[in-house]
């Protein structure tokens, strides 16, 4: 950092000849002192879980491939908003189960349940159709989190032990996929650099050529870093002036130096010679500017807060009668701004902004279950839709009446 001058201290004054005093030294002191005070921060993570539930979306039974979204983007890449695509519904849970499936494919001491799941709730046992099902289920990190490992335990009718067709996405990647069957839950490592900061996306490719039941059941667990962070410490400066001058004559006046300056200082007369009279100098400080980091100041810069882009929904399921709160905050502009709700079959439902930012949005919205047109909606599975001038997210919300 430069420092920065001070031009009104009088330093003439202080080493101007003074009437009967022969010689006036001053030896001015400077000391500085530096104290950093830092300070962390710290986000530790944990292992969370992905499980198959109503939660998930299904293409079901088709001979095509689902089609790109309103973007552009596949099926099973990052990005893909299954509210702008059309074919996507609701898995359900199927019960009973097939006589020969595995029971579902749960980890211990998760806390979650994994069910089978399909595009209808009848018996497993009952000819699902032949052709391949599609299933995606969307998720996001905590903030700041840093996946270290990651598996994907499955089970699949039919999975791929017959030479059936059977993939597995995370974020558009590719995951080897060993003989997945339906009678045992098969589980391998899922690439920790998949995974991406925010929005992610599972998506599963399972064929059924020989025309009987069709379902999967899954858990993915991954486990994210501990991470601490430690910001540049920010110096405090500390200045001590000390002025001393020594009377070899015999005054016979007192003389008063002024200053003008910022720092305190001390000054010491000290006569060797036949006083007449006692001298006293006067140093008198008059603040007239604070420089920035100039001795004795303290400057502590002040850092740019960092961008704040938050997508959040206050529940995962709600009635009418205890409506949902959304938060947004984003500060990125200009641009397109827009929040709105689809049904799980992609049909618009409601809108609770759209407009062009000329700023930065920090505002909070509450949906009470009702459409554009004041009626309250079925229950069901809801995508929360936000459209920002650098990106889009999408949160998915159960309604139940």
């Amino acid at each position: 950092m430069k420092q920065k001058k001070i031009k009104d201290f009088p330093y003439q004054a202080l080493i101007k000849p003074i009437p009967f005093i022969s010689a006036f030294l001053l030896f001015p002191v400077l000391s500085f002192a530096q104290a950093n005070t830092p300070t962390s921060t710290s986000t530790c993570g944990s292992t969370f879980y992905i499980v198959s539930d109503t939660t998930n979306l299904i293409f079901p039974n088709s001979a095509v491939t689902p089609g790109p979204d309103g973007s552009g983007n596949a099926w099973n890449s990052a990005g893909y908003n299954s509210a702008t695509a059309s074919g996507w519904s609701q898995a359900v849970t199927v019960n009973p189960l097939n006589p020969g499936w595995t029971a579902a494919c749960s980890i211990a001491g998760s806390g979650v349940t994994p069910y089978w799941i399909s595009s209808t709730t009848g018996s497993g046992s009952v000819a699902a159709g032949s052709g391949n099902y599609y299933y995606l289920e969307y998720f996001s990190l905590p903030a700041g989190a840093v996946v270290t490992n990651a598996t994907l335990t499955i089970a699949a009718d039919d999975g791929n032990q017959d030479g059936e067709p059977m993939s597995v996405f995370v974020n558009g990647n590719s995951i080897s996929v060993p003989n997945v069957t339906w009678s045992t839950c098969l589980s391998f490592t899922v690439p920790a650099s998949d995974f991406n900061a925010g929005s992610d996306i599972l998506a599963i490719e399972d064929g059924n050529q020989y025309g009987d039941s069709q379902g999967v059941n899954y858990t993915l667990s991954y486990t994210v870093a501990c991470t601490t962070t430690t910001p540049t410490p920010t110096p405090t400066f500390t200045a001590t002036i000390t002025f001393t001058s020594t009377n070899t004559s015999t005054p016979t006046a007192t003389p008063t130096p002024t200053a003008t300056f910022t720092p305190t200082a001390t000054f010491t007369a000290t006569s060797t010679g036949t006083p007449t009279s006692t001298p006293t100098s006067t140093f008198t400080p008059t603040p007239t500017e604070t420089p920035c980091g100039y001795p004795g100041d303290t400057c502590t810069p002040t850092p740019t807060p960092p961008n704040e882009d938050i997508f959040y929904v206050s529940k995962n399921v709600f009635n009418p009668s205890n409506p949902v709160s959304i938060y947004v905050n984003y500060t990125v502009y200009p641009g397109q701004y827009a929040l709105r709700i689809y049904n799980s079959a992609g049909e618009h439902i409601k809108t609770l902004d759209d407009r062009p930012l000329s700023g930065p949005v920090s505002q909070w919205y509450s949906w009470d279950g009702k459409n554009k047109y004041g009626d309250t909606c079925a229950s069901g599975v809801y995508i929360l839709y936000l459209m920002e001038p650098l990106s889009e997210k999408i949160n998915r919300i159960l309604l139940v009446r």
